[in-house]
């Protein structure tokens, strides 16, 4: 008569053992599956980050080939200069004041695109810089995605819009 009480306390504990147990091997789980997942979007991102720069630069360049077209001459104040700096960089100028400078580069250390855009107003005038950032972020899909913050952007163009606006203003 004695035991029935103490099996009938040992079950509520062993299912409570149980039940943390469960919930141990399922955080261990979900962290392996966190760093597998890091792991993989790694080997994605060195994988698919060249081309998809590559993608992005020729994007930043046709549009800017198609502005300077519009212009209708090269030495129109709002003509832009386009060229590539480092394998991975490029620097698009508009020279004549108010000038503009925009740089990129896809930073593979953060995994995104930095860009940076000075302004001057005159040669008197300290110039003003903003640093802007694009993320890389691989999906679902196994693809990289760019993301402004937190927004996606949909397509490439997207990016390359971010990026070029302050020269077309």
């Amino acid at each position: 008569v004695i035991c029935a009480p103490i099996l009938d306390m040992v079950k509520p504990m062993y299912s409570f053992v149980k039940q943390e147990l469960e919930q141990i091997w399922n955080e261990e789980s979900a962290i392996r599956s966190s760093r597998e997942w890091l792991f993989y979007t790694d080997k994605v991102f060195n994988s698919k980050s060249r081309a998809l720069w590559m993608s992005l630069f020729s994007c930043i360049e046709n549009a800017v080939n198609e502005f300077n077209s519009g212009l209708g001459r090269s030495n129109h104040p709002k003509h832009i200069e386009f060229q590539e700096t480092v394998p991975e960089g490029l620097l698009a100028r508009r020279v004549m004041f108010p000038a503009v400078y925009v740089s990129a580069q896809l930073d593979k250390d953060d995994q995104s695109i930095r860009f940076t855009v000075e302004r001057r107003v005159d040669q008197e005038t300290p110039p003003t810089i903003e640093n802007g950032r694009l993320r890389l972020v691989v999906l679902e899909d196994r693809e990289l995605h760019f993301y402004k913050g937190e927004r996606p952007l949909p397509q490439i163009e997207d990016a390359a819009q971010i990026i070029l606006k302050p020269l077309f203003f």
